[in-house]
């Protein structure tokens, strides 16, 4: 997936939710 925040408009959706579901916001 995207490393850390480096795809903050594609990628963020599936990086927030690999990381912990409750980042997403």
């Amino acid at each position: 997936m995207a490393s850390g925040g480096d795809s903050d408009g594609i990628g963020w959706p599936y990086v927030a939710f690999d990381i912990d579901p409750r980042v997403v916001k």
